[in-house]
Order: structure tokens, then C-alpha cells, then sequence
């Protein structure tokens, strides 16, 4: 299982599933998320991949949602 951990706005980090996507993540660049009701955008701040086993402990048992998109640092900032 492939996970990112992300950094929300407002300095919130959760992880994420990645196993399903095609393309590699990169620390510093960002993922269109799904977030309790809505998506919104975070910054990737690690990339883990883990067993089903331990995605448990690392998501402390909360549902564990998906990155629907990675959108490289350029697409976001200029700098």
C-alpha cells in the first residue's frame, strides 16, 4: 500500500492512498485530496507505503481517503 503525507492549509497532516495512481509523487509538490466531504489541495511531505496492517496504526484507525491528483510545485508556485 503506497500513502502520501500530506500538510492541509490551515497545518493539519493526514495520509492518503496512492496505490491506485500511475504516477510517482514527489516530496514538495502537491495532491488534489479527498477530504471529508469536498477534495482540497495539500503539499506531499513524505511518501510510505506500508501493509493494510499498519495503514491502521499510521491513520489511527480513521477511514483512510484518496489523492485523486498530483500536481507538480511549478503548476502551483513560481519560485
Amino acid at each position: 500500500m503506497k500513502l502520501i503525507l500530506g500538510k492541509l492549509n490551515n497545518g493539519d497532516i493526514f495520509y492518503w492512498d496512492i496505490s491506485h495512481m500511475q504516477l510517482k509523487p514527489v516530496v514538495g509538490d502537491y495532491a488534489i485530496v479527498e477530504n471529508k466531504n469536498d477534495y482540497d489541495l495539500v503539499k506531499i511531505i513524505e511518501i510510505v507505503e506500508t501493509s493494510e496492517k499498519y495503514c491502521k496504526r499510521l491513520t489511527h484507525g480513521c477511514e483512510l481517503k484518496k489523492a485523486v491528483c498530483l500536481l507538480k510545485r511549478n503548476m502551483i508556485r513560481n519560485d
